[in-house]
């Protein structure tokens, strides 16, 4: 799924403005023909030459990085290719880019036959899968090694797919034993929990096959292994990723707030969780669940793995269909159930969260989840994130805080241009960060309106899923000292992208919002410009590292830009500029102080432990696959994840939390208790509130 956070350029506002205009007049039935898969290989190689900001020499390593790309798109389970298939393709993949150059398919015409095969092998195993039950009764189990994740023999799939549906069936029938209201035999149970997981595989691999053109699906996966080449972030989008993109993205229709992706297994997974919307302030449904049903007054919808892109964006992202109740499954397996509302879910809509903490010194608190803005019909930001903080601490000021906590974390970015004016609340005057685009070279980024809003201290709470424009404003505070840093090291994304059509060249007149005849051959989003630290140091792959680091269970994800395929290097620039900074906290002491608190804080303690286990069998664990024991696995692992719901609830009571927007105490909303009862049992936002206090007591 696109994320719109994305889509910013060294000019953000006309680049996205001008990707909503192409958008609103594209016609999803185009009737002008489209090129061939090798001339739109070769025009994705000029306009990346053209337009890239580092454009990368069309070589063997090149040529190898496609291949490498592909597969990961056809196979990323490594369930269909055997080690033998990759063995013979790779010896074919290191003249990619010369056949590119040429205009010449010979390697999309080798791997071909060979994915079309393994496919309908797949297809076989889950026959004979389907007509042979599991025998849960035996003693079985599924070892997750390096071995796992690499390609095998014949043989070594097969035992894959069996061992890989048998735990799919048994975390089906384990996490949905409590949410039934059917009688059934344990038995029927079972063998239920084994027919829907052959049938979702079975669905996914049918809908390449037979439902979908294989040749026009192969051809677009190519280009976008092509694209993906030059950097994770540059992404070739065809007519059918274009539709589904402007139906998630229209401001106007109603949504149930969340973006969904097909998933390797077939399945649909929840992405890109709108902020405000539906599903976002149910405070239940979170970013890789899984949709196992859909039903409403008007249809009900058992597999989801069959559906077909139409049916996905006329249920999800159309007016025809106003509420649904759906049942989602956790990673775990445990299923719950859910009604949703669809509602109108802008960018423009305030999404801050602000609240006062009071206790010995009283401090303000906000969550900003996005870096949003509103665009007026000259393509100008008049609102957005900036001017709601702003208001925020004018309020926070009336009430007298002392100091401020700006949670950020989770906040994967948007616009860059709001994350300047952010900074400029807390900045008195002076470059922020620095740009690089072609078209413009470097430029100083600052906010031109001078003075500060907020002169005391403050906190930026951060994790690994803070990036783009999140980094970009987290770093321009600490460089200035004007904030203490605190969570985990952030994603690492310093580029920006804009959306273009496909073109054979480009110029002034061919970007330009009036040329739209090359929409038949997809779209390109393409990285334009970098960002840099006002220093002209970078932090692209490195990400922000904070200045009081907490321990997190994130961290153990590998989610993150350095391990992303062809992610940029991390270049600075030779000159930053000149800029004044605060008077730097005394972060040696911040930290010693906060390290002997967190020694000895529950929540943390179960964290660091939790993190210590799983690094101990980071390279390999083995699950059982037999029903008794995976059982008392899955209780254990559950019983985990009580344990610390538990202890985080033990808190301290160091403040009291009053909603800045009511007059009562606590706000008296539903949703708003949900975020209220996270913001009470949060450790790291209690830690935040006690590194401000050391901090108000030692600054002079």
């Amino acid at each position: 799924m696109i994320d719109a956070a994305c889509f910013r350029s060294s000019t953000p506002v006309r680049a996205f403005a001008l990707l909503l205009f192409v958008f609103s007049l594209m016609s999803p039935h185009t009737a002008l023909p489209q090129q061939s898969v090798p001339e739109r290989a070769s025009m994705i190689v000029e306009a990346c030459a053209q337009l890239h900001i580092q454009p990368r020499p069309t070589d063997s390593t090149f040529s190898v990085d496609v291949f490498h790309n592909l597969v990961d798109l056809l196979d990323p389970e490594r369930v269909f290719f055997t080690r033998q298939d990759i063995d013979s393709l790779h010896l074919h993949s290191y003249a990619i880019a010369a056949e590119i150059s040429s205009g010449n398919d010979f390697f999309l015409k080798l791997i071909a036959p060979i994915y079309e095969n393994r496919l309908k092998q797949a297809e076989s195993y889950l026959k004979s899968i389907r007509q042979t039950p599991f025998d849960f009764a035996q003693p079985d189990s599924i070892v997750f090694d390096s071995l796992f994740y690499t390609f095998t023999d014949s043989l070594g799939l097969q035992k894959k797919w069996r061992q890989s549906l048998k735990l799919d069936a048994l975390l089906s029938y384990t996490g949905n034993e409590d949410s039934t209201s059917v009688q059934t035999s344990q038995e029927e149970e079972l063998r239920n929990a084994h027919s829907d997981a052959v049938e979702r595989f079975d669905c996914f691999i049918s809908s390449i096959l037979h439902q979908k053109k294989f040749d026009e699906y192969l051809g677009n996966q190519y280009l976008k292994a092509i694209a993906a080449s030059f950097d994770p972030h540059t992404n070739y989008f065809s007519q059918e990723d274009l539709d589904y993109f402007e139906s998630s993205l229209s401001s106007e229709s109603l949504s149930f707030g969340f973006d969904i992706n097909r998933n390797s297994k077939g399945e649909l997974e929840v992405m890109n969780l709108v902020p405000g919307g539906p599903a976002w302030s149910s405070n239940l449904i979170q970013e890789g669940d899984i949709i196992i049903s859909i039903q409403s007054s008007h249809f009900k919808i058992d597999n989801t793995s069959c559906l077909q892109f139409a049916e996905i964006a006329e249920l999800i992202y159309t007016d025809k269909y106003l509420e649904a109740n759906f049942i989602f499954k956790k990673k775990n397996g445990q299923e719950f159930s859910i009604k949703l509302e669809k509602d109108k879910v802008s960018v423009e809509q305030n999404m801050i969260r602000t609240y006062l903490l009071e206790g010995e010194k009283k401090m303000g608190y906000i969550y900003l989840p996005s870096f949003y803005a509103n665009m007026d019909g000259m393509d100008v930001i008049t609102e957005g994130c900036a001017m709601d903080i702003a208001q925020a601490i004018v309020d926070f000021k009336d009430k007298g805080v002392d100091a401020l906590v700006l949670d950020i974390r989770n906040n994967g970015g948007g616009s860059m241009l709001e994350a300047v004016r952010l900074a400029g609340c807390f900045i008195h005057l002076g470059v922020v960060g620095i740009s690089q685009s072609k078209e413009f070279g470097l430029q100083a980024m600052k906010d031109p309106i001078r003075g500060s809003l907020f002169e005391a201290p403050v906190v930026v709470l951060v994790n690994r899923y803070s990036a783009s424009a999140s980094e970009f404003f987290a770093a321009a505070m600490q460089d200035y000292d004007r904030a203490v840093i605190m969570g985990d090291t952030t994603f690492g994304k310093s580029s920006s992208q804009v959306v273009v059509p496909l073109l054979k060249t480009y110029d002034d007149r061919t970007l330009s919002r009036n040329n739209l005849n090359s929409a038949k051959n997809g779209y390109l989003k393409i990285t334009t410009g970098r960002f840099f630290r006002v220093t002209g140091d970078s932090f692209q792959n490195s990400g922000i590292v904070p200045d009081i680091c907490l321990p997190d269970l994130i961290s153990l994800s590998d989610k993150g830009e350095k391990q992303l395929p062809c992610s940029l290097a991390n270049t600075s620039v030779d000159d930053g500029f000149v800029f004044i900074p605060y008077t730097a906290p005394n972060i040696h002491l911040l930290n010693s102080q906060s390290m002997k608190r967190v020694e000895n804080d529950s929540a943390f303690v179960l964290i660091h432990k939790e993190i210590e286990r799983q690094l101990s069998q980071y390279e390999r664990f083995v699950v059982p696959l037999q029903l008794d024991a995976f059982q008392k696995y899955y209780i254990e692992w559950d019983k985990k994840q009580f344990d610390f719901e538990t202890v985080s609830g033990n808190t301290l009571n160091l403040y009291e939390i009053k909603d800045l927007r009511a007059k009562q105490s606590l706000s008296k909303d539903v949703l708003e208790e949900e975020f209220l009862k996270h913001l009470r049992t949060d450790s790291y936002i209690r830690e935040s509130y006690q590194v401000l206090l050391d901090l108000i007591q030692i600054e002079p």
